[in-house]
Formats: C-alpha cells, structure tokens, sequence
C-alpha cells in the first residue's frame, strides 16, 4: 500500500467514525472504490480522485455538524495544534484562524509525537507512516493526516472540520502570539501615513511585537477564508 493511500484510508476511517458510521471498514472500501471510478471517469490520477472524494466528505460532515446544531464530539477543544515540519503554510492559516498552531521545522517525526503525548497537543501531520505508532494507534496521541500535495486551504478546511473547531480572535500568523489592542498614537511611528489617515484599530503581538491593522493584505485573506466558511477577524501586520 503507497503512503498516500495508506493516509487517506486513515482519513476515511476517522471521518466516517464522527459521522457514527456503524461498519467503517466497509464505508472505506466505498470511498476507496468511488475514488478509483472517479480517476478513470474524469481521467485523473488516484492521488486526485482521492482529494476530491476526500473533500466531499469534509463538506458533508461540515454540513452534517451544522444541521446538528454543534459538534458531534463534546469533548474539550484542543489546546494547541503541532504542525511538523512540511505544514509552515498550514500553522499561519491555523493561527489566522484563531488557533494555538505550533510550528517545528527543526524537529524530527519522533520529537513531535513525544511532545504530543506528553502536553495533549493535536499532532497535524503530512507523514502518514506516523498512522502506525503504537501511540496514535492506542489513542494516546490524537493525529490528523492531511495530504501533502493538497492546496493549504483544503488542508486547512480539513483540520478545521475534522476537529471541529470555529473561528475566533485571529492571533499572529508569524508566531502564533495573541493580539491585543493598542492605542493609535502609541504606534503612530509605526504606521504608514497613509494608513494613518484612514485606520483607528490597531493591534501588537504580545510575544514578537509586530503590529497589525485590518487592510487590504488581510482582506485579501479574509476573502479565501470565507471562501471556504470561515469569518475571522483579520488585521494586517506592518
């Protein structure tokens, strides 16, 4: 079995499970089946067929939690998200997002998985291999998979579904601080003029400092996040 197919079969299980799926394995299968016939019908490649049939999925569980007025799983929201090392993109998204997403470039598959099971962070992960550790098998570390060659806001739409988490204050895409607000004149040296003339709200990055404002940059962001059923609030930095 390729990596990949070994992922997204990992994917389909747990997906189907937050549906309350009775005989997952089975449900497997058909998605397996259905993203074969799709390759051959529409001429794509089995990676393809299966981000596609992946995607709807997604859509119908978002849809599925919506129509059921809050999340299927009660359980505490997780604290902290570890992205490894290939998902940079995803963490900042992540954090536009509102989310406490970590990012460890420098750190092996090893290191994360035992910085997972030690604090409870949601390891977010591009290696499927990770599927077979004893502890993501046993429950002791929860792990989402999300393909490497899909878009970033596929994954993120993923991660944001599968988890079930909605939107709230964005904090810095670069670090992942929190934004608090601060007083215009306090920043004025700060501030483009021209941005100076027509913002009032401006916010700092309690860990690196740097200062956002909502603008076009951000905008731009909102836009593709809405695109997607997310409406967070965004501010652009300096």
């Amino acid at each position: 079995m390729s990596r990949i197919l070994k992922g997204y079969r990992w994917r389909f299980e747990r997906l189907l499970r937050a549906f309350g799926a009775q005989n997952v394995s089975k449900g497997v299968d058909i998605l397996l089946g259905r993203a074969k016939e799709l390759a051959q019908s529409e001429e794509l490649s089995i990676n393809q067929a299966l981000a596609q049939v992946n995607m709807e999925l997604v859509q119908k569980l978002a849809k599925y939690r919506r129509l059921c007025r809050g999340p299927l799983n009660r359980k505490e929201k997780p604290k902290v998200l570890l992205c490894d090392a290939g998902l940079g993109a995803l963490a900042r998204w992540l954090r536009a997002c509102g989310q406490r997403a970590l990012w460890r470039p420098g750190v092996d598959d090893s290191e994360l998985v035992s910085y997972a099971a030690q604090t409870g962070a949601v390891l977010i992960s591009s290696d499927s291999m990770l599927t077979e550790r004893r502890v993501v098998r046993m429950g002791k570390v929860q792990l989402i998979w999300v393909p490497p060659d899909m878009p970033v806001l596929n994954q993120l739409t993923c991660v944001l579904v599968e988890l079930d988490l909605r939107p709230q204050q964005a904090r810095c895409m670069s670090c992942g601080g929190e934004l608090v607000r601060v007083d215009k004149n306090s920043v004025k040296d700060r501030i483009p003029p021209r941005t100076w003339v027509w913002r009032d709200e401006y916010f700092i990055c309690t860990s690196c400092h740097k200062l956002y404002w909502e603008g076009s940059h951000w905008e731009k962001i909102a836009r593709k996040l809405e695109a997607i059923g997310v409406i967070p609030k965004l501010m652009t930095e300096e």
